[in-house]
C-alpha cells in the first residue's frame, strides 16, 4: 500500500491556519436575504468562491505530499439544497483541475436515506444525491463515488432493503452510477448489503465496522473478496480504529501503524488494487504519519 492509494477526509488540518471551509446557517441567510435579498446572495456567493479556493489549495497540497484520494465535504457550497438558496452550481466559474490523478469522492450525512418508512425523507435523500453528483461534476472528479449507508432495518430486513432498492431505482442513471453502498456497525454487514443489492451497487467495505459487525464472514479477506466483487473500477476500503474510552464505534484521532499496516497486507493477498481512505479525527496528519518521518511532517 503507498500513500498514492490513500486519502483523508475533508478538512486538510496542515492548512487549518492559512485557509479553511466557511459555512453558513439557513437562518442567517433568510435574514440577510429578507434584510437585502442582492447582499444575501452576493455574501453566500462569495462564500462559495471562498470553498472553491479551498478545494484548490487541498489538491494542491494533496498533490505536493503524494496523497491520491480527497474527499469533499458535503457542505462545500452551504444550503445549496435548500429550496431558499439564491445561486446554484452553474452560477460559478469553470473549476480547473489541475490533478486528475487525484481520486474524489463524497459520503452525504445521516440524513441521506434511501429506506426510510417516510417517503418524504426518501425524496429527500434523493435531491440530496443529485446534488452531490452536480459538486463532484463541478470539481470534474476523476473515478467519483459517493458512499452512503444502508439505512435502518427497521424491524424488517426484508422490507427495509425492498424500500432501499425502490428508492436507488428512481435515482437518475447519473447519479445511480455513483452510489456506493458502506456496511455499518449496527444495521448492514457486506454480505447483507450485497443481497438486498444482487451485487449491482458497489460495496465500500468499513474494516473498522466490520470488526464491529461481521457475522457474515469469519474473515475480514473473504468480506473484502466480496466487497470487491461488486467494482468495475478500483475497489475502496475505510480504515479507523477505536477511540480509548469513547463509545464503541468512535473514530481515534491516529491509527497505528502495525494496525493499519497488518490490515492492508491481508487484504493486498486478494491480489486486486484498492484505495483506502482513512477515517482519522486528524485527517492528512494521521495518514502522513503512516507513511513519512515526523521531522519531514513538520516542514509541511
Amino acid at each position: 500500500m503507498k500513500l498514492t492509494d490513500c486519502g483523508f477526509a475533508c478538512n486538510c488540518l496542515a492548512l487549518a491556519d492559512e485557509i479553511y471551509i466557511k459555512t453558513m446557517t439557513l437562518q442567517r441567510l433568510k435574514t440577510m436575504i429578507n434584510n437585502n435579498p442582492v447582499k444575501g446572495r452576493d455574501y453566500l456567493y462569495k462564500l462559495w468562491r471562498h470553498n472553491i479556493k479551498y478545494m484548490y489549495a487541498a489538491l494542491e497540497y494533496c498533490d505536493k505530499v503524494g496523497i491520491g484520494l480527497f474527499r469533499i465535504r458535503s457542505d462545500i457550497f452551504p444550503l445549496i439544497d435548500h429550496p431558499v438558496c439564491p445561486i446554484s452550481i452553474s452560477d460559478l466559474p469553470e473549476f480547473t483541475n489541475k490533478w486528475p490523478h487525484i481520486k474524489l469522492s463524497m459520503h452525504p450525512d445521516q440524513f441521506c436515506v434511501l429506506n426510510s418508512p417516510d417517503p418524504v425523507i426518501c425524496n429527500r435523500s434523493i435531491v440530496i444525491l443529485d446534488y452531490h453528483r452536480d459538486i463532484l461534476n463541478y470539481f470534474k472528479a476523476t473515478e467519483p463515488n459517493i458512499c452512503i449507508h444502508g439505512g435502518g432495518v427497521y424491524g424488517d430486513r426484508k422490507s427495509a432493503g425492498e424500500r432501499w432498492m425502490h428508492t436507488y431505482n428512481r435515482l437518475h442513471p447519473s447519479t445511480a452510477e455513483l452510489v456506493r453502498l458502506e456496511n455499518d456497525e449496527r444495521g448492514w454487514t457486506v454480505q447483507e448489503l450485497f443481497t438486498m443489492t444482487k451485487g449491482k451497487v458497489p460495496i465500500i467495505i468499513d474494516t473498522f465496522h466490520w470488526s464491529i459487525n461481521h457475522e457474515d464472514f469469519d474473515t475480514l479477506q473473504d468480506a473484502a473478496e466480496l466487497a470487491f466483487r461488486t467494482w468495475t473500477t478500483t475497489p475502496k476500503i475505510h480504515y479507523s480504529e477505536q477511540a480509548p474510552e469513547k463509545r464503541t464505534g468512535a473514530h481515534s484521532d491516529r491509527v497505528t501503524k502495525e494496525g493499519f499496516f497488518s490490515t492492508m497486507h491481508a487484504l493486498e493477498k486478494l491480489g486486486k488494487p484498492f484505495g483506502c481512505m482513512l477515517e482519522a479525527k486528524h485527517k492528512d496528519l494521521a495518514l502522513l504519519e503512516l507513511f513519512v518521518e515526523k521531522d519531514w511532517l513538520c516542514t509541511i
